[in-house]
């Protein structure tokens, strides 16, 4: 069982990457083929099937990723309980990124609740819930960090 949740854990971190990096088709091959797609922050709806999870995630991209710089979700306290070749879980989200058309940066905090489904010694998710509970006023981001002055570097 612990080789499992570390499979699922890994499965967790692989969405953040492939939402933050990815493409549409990259994100929807973490599903499996019949998987739920439940955006809830997005609305009280559902998206099925792996190809309407793709189109999910590039309607997504267009409408919101592609005015983002800087976009990272991250994930923690993953609650994983595993029965078989099925389990389910919550984890708790944060995601922040920097507006293109103003500079302005944002933070979010949501909850994933998920069922996972074993297919050929794959973890997949069979449903996935988002829901954003907040998210911060816009504030003017600073992108680049301030250099420290250390004397002894040799510039690169």
């Amino acid at each position: 069982m612990a080789n499992d949740i570390t499979a699922i854990k890994q499965l967790l971190a692989a969405y953040c990457h492939r939402v933050d990096r990815g493409t549409p088709a990259e994100v929807a091959t973490l599903f499996a083929a019949d998987a739920v797609l439940r955006p809830f922050y997005d609305g009280r709806y559902e998206v099925r099937g792996r190809s309407g999870i793709e189109g999910w995630y590039a309607y997504y991209e267009k409408h919101f990723k592609s005015g983002v710089r800087h976009l990272k979700h991250m994930v923690m306290s993953p609650l994983i309980e595993v029965t078989g070749s099925r389990a389910s879980g919550v984890t708790y989200l944060i995601a922040s990124a920097v507006t293109i058309a103003t500079g302005d940066g944002f933070f979010a905090t949501g909850t994933y609740h998920d069922e996972f489904r074993q297919v050929d010694d794959r973890w997949l998710f069979a449903m996935r819930q988002i829901e954003v509970e907040y998210m911060t006023t816009p504030t003017k981001a600073i992108e680049k960090f301030p250099p420290l002055g250390f004397p002894n570097g040799t510039l690169v």
